[in-house]
């Protein structure tokens, strides 16, 4: 009995614990409104958490734009996705393309590397995304963005918001960027979604995946994990052309004899 009052206690300081994050959330993307007027919009990706926010940022402003970086190489659910949902939602959806793309990319630079402190922005990310972002700000006059990256996603995630905070002004790119979910855990989001019923990109159930984006990008740790499984054909041609072997090589060259050697 004692201990089910204890979990029972546990679970309200959780809920307490959500709703109000839910509510600063909303406050912060409320006061951009009204801060910047016609002149903010949500950075939508398509994946849960910029679906998240583009949900809260609607129902505070129905008219509120919304921005999509179709770097030509996004999973094919996730394009669909934002087709179905623009309709369905009534989205004002601003779709920005690059003028070089991916293939193009590779040719010139090579394929994504991992980020580090001299390679910050990779070459594909700034070409495909970056860049023909600056442009739709400075095209549809935006001075104020909305987005749904989260603290738990990555270290560089985790930095910028813990320096930089949850709302600031971005001086390299004239604008002022909003993270209202960004201490949100993922369980977190996770009942935020199903409490509000958030239609959720197919890409993630198809392919088990975490995360959507660039379904060709090397440029992170677990990439191979994660191209094996939405691409297993691309994934053993490219490990061919980087002249390595594959996940699948290595573990019968390596891991499976040790297992049996006991």
């Amino acid at each position: 009995m004692i201990e089910r009052e204890r979990n029972s206690e546990r679970g309200r300081g959780t809920a307490e614990k959500t709703d109000g994050k839910i509510e600063k959330s909303v406050g912060m993307i409320k006061e951009a409104v009204e801060r910047h007027g016609e002149h903010i919009a949500v950075g939508w990706s398509g994946g849960r958490a910029s679906t998240t926010v583009l949900r809260m940022a609607l129902n505070i402003d129905s008219k509120i734009k919304a921005i999509f970086e179709n770097t030509g190489v996004e999973y094919p659910e996730t394009v669909a996705f934002i087709k179905r949902m623009t309709k369905e939602w009534g989205v004002n959806l601003i779709e920005v393309h690059p003028t070089i793309n991916f293939w193009e990319i590779v040719k010139k630079y090579g394929y994504p590397q991992i980020r580090t402190q001299k390679n910050r922005v990779p070459k594909c990310c700034y070409h495909l995304k970056e860049k023909p972002l600056k442009d739709a700000l400075k095209a549809f006059d935006v001075n104020a963005l909305v987005d749904g990256i989260q603290m738990c996603e990555s270290h560089m995630r985790f930095m910028v918001i813990k320096y930089r905070g949850e709302s600031y002004y971005q001086k390299t790119w004239g604008i002022w960027k909003y993270h209202p979910i960004a201490t949100w855990t993922k369980d977190q989001l996770t009942e935020y979604i199903m409490e509000n019923n958030i239609p959720q990109n197919e890409a993630y159930a198809k392919y088990k995946i975490e995360r959507t984006g660039c379904w060709p990008c090397t440029g992170y740790i677990s990439w191979e994990n994660v191209m094996v499984k939405t691409n297993p054909k691309f994934y053993s041609l490219l490990k061919e052309k980087m002249g390595s072997r594959t996940l699948d090589h290595y573990y019968q060259s390596q891991v499976a004899p040790c297992r049996g050697g006991g």
